[in-house]
C-alpha cells in the first residue's frame, strides 16, 4: 500500500477515517516519528479558524504539521518519500488556487504523488453527487475537482469512499 485516496461528502468521516488509517500503519510500522500531516485549510474568517482548531485537537501529536494551502507539491518533495503523509484536503487546496486566481497543476501533483514510496493517504471531497452549481466558479470548482479526483484515483494503489462514516473500498 504506497497511494490511499480517500473520498466522500462534506461531513463524511474521510478525514478521521483517513488520520486513523496513517496513524495505525506508522503504528504498525513504528515510524510514529515519521509522520507528516499536509494541511492545505486557510483560516480566512472566524468560521474556518474554528474548523481548523477542531482539526487540530482531533490530529495524533504524532504528525508533523506542514501548513501548504498552496505548495503542496514543494512540501510533499521535501518529505522523505519512505515517510508518511497524510494530506487534507485536495478539495481546498484546488479552490484555494481557484480564489488566488493561480492555474493549478494536477499533473505535478499527481505525479509528485506517484513517486512516493512511503504510505501516502490523500483526501478529497466529492462533489460530483450534488445539484448543479448556479454559479460559474461553483461549477468549474465541480469540474476541476471532479477531474483531479479521477487523476488521483487512477494512479491510487486503494480507493475509499467514505458515507455517513462508513468506508467503502472502490479499489
Amino acid at each position: 500500500m504506497s497511494l490511499v485516496f480517500v473520498g466522500g461528502g462534506a461531513r463524511s468521516g474521510k478525514s478521521n477515517f483517513a488520520h486513523n488509517l496513517a496513524l495505525d500503519y506508522a503504528r504498525k510500522n513504528k515510524q510514529l516519528n515519521q509522520l507528516h500531516f499536509i494541511a492545505t485549510a486557510k483560516a480566512i474568517d472566524e468560521e474556518m479558524v474554528d474548523r481548523i482548531q477542531k482539526h487540530q485537537l482531533d490530529r495524533s501529536q504524532y504528525f508533523q504539521l506542514h501548513e501548504s494551502p498552496l505548495e503542496v507539491v514543494d512540501t510533499l518533495a521535501k518529505i522523505p518519500k519512505l515517510e508518511i503523509v497524510l494530506l487534507d484536503c485536495i478539495s481546498m487546496l484546488i479552490s484555494n488556487y481557484l480564489v488566488s486566481g493561480i492555474v493549478f497543476s494536477s499533473e505535478m501533483l499527481v505525479t509528485e504523488l506517484a513517486s512516493r514510496s512511503g504510505l501516502t493517504v490523500v483526501v478529497a471531497n466529492e462533489v460530483g453527487n450534488g445539484v448543479v452549481p448556479e454559479y460559474e466558479l461553483g461549477r468549474v470548482f465541480r469540474d476541476l475537482n471532479g477531474q483531479v479526483n479521477q487523476l488521483i484515483a487512477t494512479r491510487a494503489d486503494e480507493v475509499c469512499i467514505l458515507n455517513f462514516g462508513i468506508a467503502t473500498k472502490l479499489k
